[in-house]
């Protein structure tokens, strides 16, 4: 009786709702959704497992308040937002800020739920914030794709994103660092009745393809940027409601010791309990095993959706390629930490629903001659990686969603591999939604400022820092 196959009988009358003069397709794929949604409501109605208490830390805050009355955060108000809010994004639409913006992944989660975006702030490296080591091609490649996806997006829905939405869509600085609350109020984060922050900061420190330096690598630190900025935004906003999505590498399956016994710990501290999703289990073409932090929903009420859901086990990884060529059958179940999208290999070898997980350069180890995200043709030969097109499906996009004017095969191939996956994005506010419909929404905030002192000399948990880089 899984939810993305069987009798999932018609829509829902609650839900999302269809955008008319919406592109066909993504009404049928509305209409799926909300059949989705509530039948996920009917079973965790069911459930028997009974719901937890809910997050309930407030902000710890630390330092001088600056001219906005913002004082320095040490953790974020992770409390899970309440009723106000769900009523505010259905009746008012939100403010979208997305940090390492990407492909959009945040704004498109949003559409196909059918929230309307009244307004959408998208911060990333843009020409006039690439560094050093950036080549300003990549960064002209990183706004043209955010610019088609955009343009994209609001053809596609065009009554949930309205021209005024993206009248000043790169108002924020185009690097995180650069963003204080002086940016962020001049961009109105206090005057929407719901805002949401979407940011998945840079895991290359982080994740098992990295380097392993942690939060004080070149990259990750942005950590750092990324708890200042939304903790602002929930000071800012004064108790209205304001949810967060914070997405990175799971960082409790690390191999490296100090990723994964004091990184970890650490960044759960400051932003909440995570809840980690593989994209094979909503249907994508890939695995892409993620942790999100998020304040929409308890995490382990999120977690018991999680396990409600489960794939359609007929679609394969060689309906989402392009003609003539296939994928390599799977002859072993996946490990632990993964969807079991190939649980029947433990038996024979069964077509392949999930490639490994796809990552920003050419050559992974998943993909080279002989492994099990290499592609071959009819006749047997081979016919090398997944292509860019074929990359966006397989995390949930459209074919040419990155083929913006100007933009090579190459830096579609590392925007794809740096990229959310839309059918996660999609599935993760769907099961917050479904929580909040069957009252499973507790230690909620309502309202007001909730913000715990921390006096002066307090040094505990403000920055994680390693004697060295060291592999265990």
């Amino acid at each position: 009786d899984d939810l993305l196959h069987g009798d999932l009988g018609g829509p829902s009358d609650a839900g999302t709702p269809l955008d008319e003069g919406s592109d066909p397709d993504d009404s049928f794929a509305a209409m799926v959704l909300n059949a989705k949604k509530a039948r996920l409501c009917a079973r965790l109605a069911a459930s028997r497992r009974p719901w937890s208490k809910g997050n309930t830390a407030a902000a710890t805050l630390q330092g001088p308040a600056d001219a906005h009355g913002v004082q320095p955060n040490v953790t974020l108000d992770s409390r899970v937002v309440g009723a106000e809010f769900w009523d505010n994004v259905q009746h008012d639409g939100v403010h979208l800020i997305e940090l390492f913006g990407g492909m959009c992944a945040g704004l498109e989660m949003l559409l196909r739920n059918g929230v309307k975006v009244h307004r959408y702030t998208y911060v990333d490296l843009g020409p006039e914030a690439a560094p050093p080591g950036m080549r300003r091609a990549d960064a002209h490649a990183v706004r043209a794709v955010a610019q088609h996806r955009i343009h994209e997006l609001q053809r596609r829905y065009p009554r949930l994103l309205p021209d005024s939405a993206v009248e000043d869509v790169f108002a924020l600085p185009q690097d995180v660092r650069a963003i204080d609350t002086a940016a962020l109020v001049k961009v109105g984060v206090e005057k929407a009745s719901a805002l949401v922050t979407v940011a998945g900061w840079e895991c290359q420190d982080l994740s098992q393809a990295g380097h392993s330096k942690g939060l004080q690598g070149p990259h990750s630190r942005t950590f750092f940027d990324t708890v200042r900025i939304v903790g602002a935004v929930q000071q800012l906003r004064k108790g209205k409601p304001t949810g967060y999505i914070l997405e990175n590498s799971p960082m409790q399956w690390s191999p490296v010791q100090h990723i994964r016994e004091k990184v970890f710990p650490y960044v759960c501290r400051a932003i909440g309990t995570p809840t980690d999703l593989d994209a094979a289990r909503f249907g994508s073409g890939g695995h892409r095993h993620r942790n999100f932090w998020t304040n929409l929903s308890d995490p382990a009420q999120l977690m018991l959706a999680r396990d409600i859901w489960h794939r359609d086990p007929t679609v394969t990884v060689d309906g989402l390629l392009d003609p003539g060529r296939f994928s390599r059958p799977a002859t072993r179940m996946e490990r632990e930490q993964f969807y079991p999208a190939h649980a029947a290999a433990a038996v024979a070898a069964v077509a392949r629903r999930a490639l490994p997980t796809l990552v920003a350069y050419v050559g992974s180890r998943a993909f080279v001659l002989g492994a099990p995200g290499r592609l071959h043709h009819a006749d047997g030969s081979d016919a090398g990686e997944p292509n860019p097109s074929e990359r966006e499906r397989i995390l949930g996009y459209r074919t040419g969603d990155t083929a913006a004017p100007g933009v090579t095969e190459r830096q579609r191939h590392e925007i794809t591999g740096k990229a959310m996956d839309a059918n996660t994005m999609e599935a993760l506010w769907g099961m917050a939604e479904a929580l909040h419909t069957v009252g499973g929404h507790t230690g909620a905030q309502r309202g007001g400022s909730h913000h715990q002192q921390l006096p002066p000399d307090h040094t505990g948990c403000l920055l994680y820092t390693s004697p060295s880089p060291r592999d265990s």
